[in-house]
């Protein structure tokens, strides 16, 4: 401390000097609380969710376990396009419904929970890289408006995103003190929750190359340290590939061409900086998308390039965060889910939230145009995911009045065969082809042919497998959803 400040210090009352503590405390721990404020008020819906599609599957797994040999199946048996995730999905989705059966509120809960320590060690990252407290704020708080988290926001079965993302965060976090401090405690809690997320997801492998790309652009005495990390996940990654990973097909196939991985690539990217996918819910021109997409690609590489100029290369990293994120969802060329680039999307908000906290520092015109860019961000990125959730809200209003309605008819008529009437697209999916029926042991349940050719060629060539039409002189009852509310027709 300089003479001169120590001496002003000194000279100033303790009152007022008590007076700026508490001030500087309120304004670290409002950083520290608006982004999961900011986040249950942007997803506040998602908590009210009903289960739906995959979820009902997962919640058939309780069924199957007699013993402990059947336990151990439950959980490791390679299921869902030789997926093994033991821990975000299986004892998951095991353990709930053992607790809470098919109440959708704490499944909802649980993930809310889990996406706050994501925000907070989202923030806790950005200050460490950044040096500044604003800085991990804001990319904590442009991360919640991304569109990739609608989705895990709002849907029970991706709740393995947001459990990755807590393991590769909390792992990277204790990366960062280490280098700092070097203290055994915080290699071995990087270590310990880096492990812990090959249970969450696949996606896991990955956080070795982070630590690595980290290390070689920003801490090079480090680099040697990173290395061991790689061989868990080659382990893991042999490993899957034997005993899991059977031949992928349909929307999964695998498509590892040069063209195709760039076009999937630079269309999650698109989607990662938003308006790309405006056109998703506004009527505008295709160029607007394209010039916002180049606008916002510009001012990160820009701002990246000036960090890089001025001796720090972190910036180099985030932009290398999001491809190494991303990059083993590239070969699905047929399966581009919105929630994807979950991850990956933190690379870039970080380095958003870096740039808008030094613009704001310099003079107002430079301010002025960061303020814009973040504006064009939110404009994109918010009705995007709000459209989303309200999807899956809307959708699991839908199915929790058809499933336990066709559970009452059942109990009331166990003798007829029941039909479904009027069954579009989203409930086909989100309450039928799972077939959540089976929870109550309820079978026999099929839907009416239904003549029309709309939705998706998927849907198309899948319903047929659940319809039948009803026979002569069957015992059968039809139902409708009508809104919230499933009643009996005449069946002619």
């Amino acid at each position: 401390m300089k003479t001169g400040s120590l001496r002003s210090l000194l000279l100033t009352p303790a009152a007022t000097v008590d007076r700026l503590s508490a001030t500087r405390r309120g304004i670290d721990i409002a950083l520290w609380a608006a982004p999961p404020l900011i986040s249950l008020a942007v997803y506040w819906q998602g908590l009210f969710c009903e289960l739906q599609q995959d979820d009902f599957a997962w919640l058939g797994l309780r069924e199957r376990i007699r013993s402990l040999p059947d336990l151990l199946r439950a959980l490791f048996e390679p299921l869902a396009q030789g997926t093994v995730r033991p821990i975000s999905e299986r004892l998951f989705f095991i353990v709930y419904s053992g607790l809470f059966g098919t109440w959708a509120f704490p499944y909802r809960l649980t993930a809310f929970l889990v996406q706050t320590l994501n925000l907070l060690l989202l923030n806790a990252v950005g200050r460490r890289l950044t040096g500044s407290a604003a800085a991990g704020c804001c990319a904590a708080l442009l991360w919640t408006a991304n569109s990739a988290l609608a989705v895990p926001m709002s849907w029970s079965s991706a709740f393995n995103q947001i459990l990755c993302a807590c393991c590769i965060f909390g792992a990277f976090y204790f990366l960062l003190r280490f280098a700092a401090s070097g203290r055994k405690r915080d290699r071995r809690m990087q270590w310990a929750l880096y492990l812990f997320g090959f249970g969450a997801l696949e996606l896991n492998v990955v956080y070795p190359a982070l630590a690595t790309a980290y290390a070689a652009l920003c801490a090079p005495a480090l680099l040697r340290r990173t290395l061991p990390l790689w061989l868990p996940a080659l382990a893991y990654a042999a490993l899957h590939r034997t005993f899991a990973a059977g031949s992928p097909a349909g929307p999964y196939a695998l498509d590892f061409g040069v063209s195709s991985m760039a076009d999937v690539f630079l269309n999650f990217w698109g989607r990662a900086l938003g308006p790309a996918q405006l056109r998703r819910v506004f009527e505008l021109e295709p160029w607007f998308g394209l010039a916002g997409t180049v606008l916002l690609t510009a001012a990160l590489i820009g701002f990246a390039w000036a960090l890089c100029r001025a001796g720090r290369r972190s910036g180099l990293f985030l932009l290398a965060w999001f491809v190494i994120a991303i990059a083993p969802y590239l070969p699905l060329d047929n399966h581009r889910m919105d929630y994807y680039p979950f991850l990956a999307s933190a690379g870039i908000s970080l380095l958003a939230g870096w740039g808008l906290q030094t613009a704001l520092n310099r003079n107002a015109r430079t301010a002025a145009a960061a303020g814009a860019l973040v504006c064009l961000y939110l404009v994109s990125a918010l009705p995007i995911g709000r459209a989303q959730m309200f999807y899956y809200y809307a959708r699991g209003q839908r199915v929790k009045p058809l499933v336990a309605g066709v559970v009452e008819t059942r109990r009331l008529h166990p003798d007829k065969t029941i039909y479904l009437a009027g069954v579009d697209e989203p409930l086909f999916w989100g309450a039928v082809y799972d077939r959540p029926f089976r929870l109550w042991n309820v079978r026999d349940v099929y839907l009416l042919p239904d003549a029309g050719d709309g939705g998706g060629e998927r849907y198309r060539s899948e319903r047929p497998r659940f319809e039948r039409a009803p026979q002569e002189a069957e015992e059968a009852i039809v139902l409708r959803l009508d809104g919230a509310r499933l009643e009996a027709v005449a069946n002619d």
